[in-house]
């Protein structure tokens, strides 16, 4: 999805999609430098080894938990 920056309002920057979808995204999530008029790709990729590595560790906290 693309995005175009469209105006900011206080902390949040009012962007548009390519769709004409409005989303707010916190001005501090933009990088350094972001004005209106810019344009960015949004993409949502998936952390599966980020997601694994916290399932294990909630796993092995809640067994320690129950060991009782």
């Amino acid at each position: 999805m693309k995005i175009t920056i469209d105006r900011f309002e206080g902390n949040y920057a009012v962007c548009m999609t390519d769709d004409n979808i409005k989303i707010d995204i916190p001005a501090v999530l933009l990088p350094e430098g972001a004005s209106e008029g810019n344009m960015y790709n949004m993409r949502f990729e998936r952390l599966a080894d980020e997601e694994k590595a916290v399932h294990e560790r909630i796993e092995k906290k809640a067994r320690r938990l129950w060991a009782d």
